[in-house]
């Protein structure tokens, strides 16, 4: 058996990692690629009926925005209608928070029971 230099195992272990990540790169380009072949009209659809959607709060907004500023201060007005996207973003992103939360804690069959090491 032949002994190897350190500088040439971290040469190899260097050439090995990259070649895994290549590897990753690749295999995740495959399923993008599979994803879209699967749900490429889906999706474009989906954008476009997103886009659309934001555009048209952004106007629901924009009109109540104008009808408050003829009764109260435009500051205030805009305060008051910003109110309503904040709230639903608030509520959205802690219920996001506590779903992910749930996600990340371990199940109890996924607990190693002490005193037995992995």
């Amino acid at each position: 058996m032949t002994e190897r230099s350190l500088a040439t195992v971290v040469r190899d272990i260097g050439g090995n990692v990259d070649r895994i990540i290549r590897a990753e790169f690749q295999l995740a380009v495959a399923d993008i690629r599979t994803w879209v072949e699967t749900f490429g009209d889906a999706s474009v659809l989906l954008i476009i009926g997103g886009v659309a959607a934001t555009l048209a709060a952004g106007f629901v907004l924009l009109s109540g925005f104008l009808a408050l500023a003829h009764v109260m201060p435009p500051w205030l007005s805009a305060l008051v209608i910003s109110l309503v996207p904040g709230s639903i973003g608030t509520v959205m992103l802690l219920r996001c928070r506590t779903r992910i939360a749930r996600q990340l804690t371990p199940m109890s069959h996924e607990i190693v029971p002490a005193g037995r090491g992995l």
